[in-house]
């Protein structure tokens, strides 16, 4: 029987496939079915996992699989290796040549070759794609929460606002009060500055905004964080080790707020290292990573329960007591602030790892008002100066009034917008300090133009008080207009300060200064 005749191209052919194959971009593997030999493998793949084609040959993909890897107990690798007809993806997570682990999405197609069936294999880097995926979800989280929040700190800093200010002014007369009552008193103010507190933080956690920015550096910055904390780790036997990259480029955002950042992850390492064995290591790394910087915080404690959560807010995993579950929530939402991103796992050897990446491009500052001319050294008393006090909340109204009263104002309260503007077109004032947020048709931002409308030049003489800073309408207006303002609950002192500074900028004709 006569061979069939050679295809004179056959060579010329089966080296551009090879080419092809070779040099293909993405990192590709030929695999037998069944035990998973490895037959084949392109540069790509090469690269990515450090391994040479020949090393490569020797093993089968079991032989790759990171150790931390769950793939040869739940079935994913042997699902992989039976691919029959049809193409499929799997998630795995490869060993590096030097000990580090890759989590890669691998596209396997079952092809035939000659009678020969193989598995052909197309693996992407998942880690980046999975961490926008974490990302996307939490921001739609945050988007939920936002809402929630805005109502919550509206309703509970208007009680709070109360409650402060009654306490303070208890406390202002201490010595008035039995022993007993007095430490009746200072327990209340002080749970209220706690529940004030979280709600502060809730804010922090779940307002979007653009930092004020200002050059900085950042291995400096953690250097300053570290050593904030450097009793505490000399007493709790914890080492601290620096591995910082010279020459990294000045960044642009807000050192105080990054701060914030960076220590609520240091307290979370140390109160974890600390409560498993009595100590550890943390290791701070800062590097440069194409367009930005990375920092990463590794501790040797037991490592996260649920890596994918300890973000999400009021998440802890300490005891009662000894933390709100807001310190890692806050800083999540610093970092997305700065336009970074910040992704929290467990170690191959045991421990926690937060890395965290910021911008290496300038951001612009964002667009600050004037800072208001300093108050003359004046006691914050007032002159008989005549105020309008507006708010739906009679807590609010009932504390405002009597701490400007006992300063020495003649204080008249509106329960909503609209009895203000009737109160006006009545009656002179010399200030009108009102909510934001109330009740309409006529709100703190109406009440506001009205006076401008109908009171030229009065609208410089408006206090805006509000607990509800998160709202996107409340913001915007505020950052429209010049007015002084009091963020809820405010205590005594400082609503004093307001108003008489608010004075001193718009002098009342006829009154001695």
């Amino acid at each position: 029987m006569a061979e069939a005749p050679r295809d004179p191209h056959a060579g010329a052919l089966a080296e551009r496939y090879r080419a092809i194959f070779d040099y293909a971009p993405d990192p590709t593997l030929l695999l037998r079915p069944g035990d998973g030999r490895v037959l084949d493998v392109n540069l790509a793949f090469e690269t990515l996992t450090g391994w040479t084609r020949r090393e490569l040959l020797e093993r089968s993909l079991a032989d790759l699989i990171a150790p931390e890897s769950t793939a040869a107990t739940d079935g994913s690798l042997d699902r992989l290796l039976e691919a029959t007809s049809t193409a499929r993806t799997e998630e795995l997570a490869l060993a590096r040549r030097d000990g580090s682990s890759l989590a890669l999405d691998v596209d396997v197609t079952p092809v035939n070759a000659r009678g020969d069936r193989l598995l052909h294999l197309i693996a992407r880097d998942g880690s980046r794609e999975r961490r926008l995926q974490e990302q996307m979800i939490q921001s739609e989280k945050l988007a939920s929460l936002g809402q929630l929040v805005s109502g919550f700190a509206h309703a509970g800093n208007n009680p709070l606002t109360g409650i402060l200010g009654d306490a303070e002014l208890l406390l202002d007369r201490a010595a008035e009060l039995p022993d007993d009552m007095r430490g009746d008193v200072e327990r209340i103010f002080h749970g209220a500055q706690r529940t004030h507190q979280i709600i502060s933080n809730l804010l922090k956690f779940a307002r979007a905004e653009t930092p004020n920015a200002v050059p900085f550096e950042v291995n400096a910055l953690l250097d300053e964080c570290l050593s904030l904390k450097d009793y505490a780790f000399r007493v709790s036997d914890v080492a601290v080790r620096r591995d910082f990259q010279d020459g990294i480029p000045t960044l642009s955002g807000s050192p105080q707020r990054l701060r914030q950042a960076f220590l609520n992850i240091i307290d979370n390492a140390h109160d974890a290292m600390v409560g498993h064995r009595g100590g550890g290591t943390l290791v701070v790394r800062s590097h440069v990573e194409k367009d930005r910087v990375e920092i990463d915080f590794l501790d040797d404690g037991p490592g996260l329960t649920e890596p994918r959560r300890v973000f999400d807010p009021f998440y802890t995993t300490k005891g009662v007591g000894k933390g709100t579950g807001l310190g890692l929530s806050v800083s999540y939402g610093i970092v997305r602030d700065h336009g970074g991103e910040i992704t929290a796992e467990n170690r191959p050897g045991g421990g926690a790892k937060i890395t965290l990446w910021l911008p290496i491009e300038r951001l612009q500052a964002a667009d600050s008002k004037p800072a208001a001319k300093a108050r003359p050294p004046t006691a914050d008393r007032g002159r008989g100066e005549r105020v309008l006090v507006v708010d739906d909340e009679d807590i609010v109204l009932a504390v405002t009034e009597k701490v400007l009263r006992d300063a020495n104002y003649k204080v008249t309260v509106a329960k909503s917008g609209h009895q203000a503007v009737l109160k006006l077109r009545n009656e002179s004032f010399d200030l009108v300090v009102t909510d934001v947020r109330m009740p309409r048709p006529v709100d703190g931002i109406d009440l506001y133009h009205w006076i401008r409308a109908n009171r030229a030049g009065f609208e410089s003489r408006v206090v805006f008080m509000t607990g509800d800073t998160l709202r996107l309408e409340t913001r915007t207006f505020l950052d429209s207009v010049q007015n002084l303002r009091l963020a809820k609950p405010y205590s005594p002192e400082e609503l004093r300060r307001a108003v008489r500074q608010a004075l001193d900028l718009n002098p009342v004709p006829g009154l001695r200064s």
